[in-house]
């Protein structure tokens, strides 16, 4: 697994010391688990949105695009 190296402030460290202690992992492990619910909320938040569309799409009959260009061409 790929090795994540930053500089972050002594404040943002002592949150990350925090937070790990009270889940019982180390603070590697904790910036792990944040990153990877980061991930998940953006991607569930891209399929929400992308079935949004869907519904409102729903139900359209669509031209092909073959028949736009030869309504086109003439």
């Amino acid at each position: 697994m790929p090795k994540l190296i930053t500089e972050i402030d002594e404040h943002t460290w002592r949150v990350l010391e925090r937070r790990a202690r009270q889940n019982r992992r180390t603070v590697e492990a904790e910036v792990a688990e944040i990153l990877r619910h980061a991930v998940r909320e953006e991607r569930e938040a891209i399929i929400q949105r992308l079935q949004q569309l869907h519904a409102r799409l729903g139900g359209r009959c669509f031209s092909s695009s073959v028949e736009l260009i030869r309504e086109d061409r003439i």
